[in-house]
């Protein structure tokens, strides 16, 4: 298992999204798809839900595409990433 979190930015539709910290937990496996938890506002969340392509870039510059599968109004969001890490 590898193990991502951390900080990251969001990636809404080719565009970063200014003033919406996010957080990241992925563990990722020998599995083909991961999955983990985003954490941020709840409207970012929602509307990244609603975008064609979202993606996110960890700290150490990877920048990862996602699904958001469902997202909490507490500002949690159950992701998985399109490709693995």
């Amino acid at each position: 298992m590898n193990p991502t979190a951390g900080k990251c930015v969001l990636i809404v539709d080719g565009r970063r999204v200014e003033g919406a910290a996010c957080a990241v937990d992925i563990e990722d496996s020998e599995y083909p798809q991961a999955y983990g938890f985003l954490s941020a506002s709840f409207e970012v969340l929602k509307r990244a839900q609603l975008a064609r392509h979202v993606q996110i870039e960890v700290e150490d510059g990877r920048i990862v595409s996602i699904s958001i599968l469902q997202v909490h109004p507490t500002g949690i969001a159950l992701i998985a990433l399109a490709r693995s890490l």
